[in-house]
């Protein structure tokens, strides 16, 4: 597993250290360019400087997500895999090594994410930041310090289930394409197939978790408007998404294992 870790950084590392010098580039002259060049307020360069983050964010894991996929394509359905999967590795090393790889590559980017979030929004701008997070708190919500505490719990649980998405979305990828390999392989317009595949097992996996929000509805939203039962609606919120979060990991556990044994019983090479 760890030399297959290691194989895939190697094919992805350069290209995310050039992202990453190019983001900080961009970053650094978007800031002198404020700071010197531009007749703007800090409350406006603060307000750029976000959109540009929130821009960056959503780029490198819409690219990481893609790379992800391809290379999974690639390696699948063209001569350049055989090497990998005719490996002393069984299937379910390969996804894993795979799927951890992406991993501990969007944890890399997410560690130098926050370390130029803090740079820009409560360096650069901290005191305009600070001040208009405040506002916007005591404006519309008016936190009691163990609401604001409830309310980092529950982000933390939002982001565990976030993560756990995103996990089970990349497995049904390869899920898809594995069929599309073990049972599809003649035919020319593959893609279409695995499209269709993973809308299908989209569908099934929304299916039973439509059924968990059945079971665990979620509280009404509009109840983190009324202070008297702010916290309660934390609570209650929390312990929806924990459920969710546990039902999408059984889904993706057997997801995995299905496609590491299509892997290992159907594909040959």
């Amino acid at each position: 597993m760890g030399k297959l870790i290691k194989y895939e950084f190697v094919l992805r590392g350069k290209r995310m250290l050039v992202f990453l010098a190019a983001a900080s580039l961009l970053n650094l002259g978007l800031y002198l360019y404020l700071r010197f060049a531009a007749d703007t307020i800090e409350s406006v360069s603060a307000a750029v400087t976000f959109f540009f983050l929130f821009m960056l964010f959503n780029v490198f894991f819409a690219l990481l997500f893609l790379d992800i996929l391809t290379s999974f394509s690639r390696e699948l359905n063209h001569k350049e895999g055989y090497m990998l999967f005719m490996a002393p590795r069984d299937g379910w090393q390969i996804i894993g090594g795979k799927l951890l790889s992406g991993l501990l590559e969007g944890l890399g980017f997410l560690i130098f994410f926050l370390a130029l979030a803090y740079a820009n929004l409560f360096v650069a701008y901290g005191a305009t930041v600070r001040a208009l997070v405040l506002e916007a708190l005591n404006q519309f919500f008016g936190f009691t310090p163990q609401q604001q505490s409830a309310a980092v719990v529950t982000f933390i649980v939002f982001a565990l289930l976030f993560l756990v998405s995103v996990i089970n979305a990349v497995t049904t990828a390869y899920a898809a394409m594995t069929l599309r390999r073990g049972f599809f392989s003649h035919l020319r317009a593959g893609w279409i197939v695995t499209s269709l595949t993973y809308v299908v097992l989209g569908l099934v996996i929304s299916l039973l978790m439509l059924l968990a929000t059945k079971v665990y509805p979620l509280p009404t939203p509009m109840d983190i408007l009324d202070a008297s039962v702010r916290l309660d609606y934390l609570r209650d919120l929390d312990q929806c998404l924990i459920v969710y979060a546990m039902v999408l990991a059984a889904i993706t556990v057997l997801v995995f294992y299905g496609t590491g044994y299509l892997l290992e019983k159907k594909v040959d090479f």
